[in-house]
């Protein structure tokens, strides 16, 4: 076997692990817990809503501004799948989990949330 082949087999298999292991991390992360702080029924992250708050950047100058900017993850809110409530997530007892997770993790909100909607202030 060439010195190329060994390479390039080796690094498939590396690829093919990676996308295993970026799979599973993201099962896990998915089934994460979250308690309602209406209902008090816990859910796993994955069947929850994320609503990202936007913000306006007024013109300002020549060419600056006129744009929306997606607002920090802890003034955000989730919404239960149980009663629909939307919990804000600056005031929920395991905001700094949540943040982390959606924040910290490879992962995109999309892949961890149910779904992920846009609400413009």
């Amino acid at each position: 076997m060439s010195i190329f082949s060994e390479v390039k087999e080796k690094t498939t298999k590396w690829r093919e692990d990676g996308i295993k292991i970026f799979k599973e991390q993201c099962a896990l992360i998915r089934q994460y817990p979250i308690a309602c702080m209406y209902c008090k029924k816990e859910n796993p992250i994955s069947s929850w809503i994320f609503i990202q708050i936007k913000h306006y950047v007024r013109p300002h100058g020549c060419t600056e501004g006129d744009y929306w900017i997606n607002g920090k993850t802890e003034t955000c809110t989730i919404t239960c799948p149980e009663c629909k409530q939307e919990n804000y997530l600056y005031n929920h007892p395991q905001k700094t989990e949540i943040v982390e997770l959606a924040d910290s993790s490879p992962f995109d909100k999309k892949m961890i949330f149910s779904d992920v909607k846009e609400r413009y202030d």
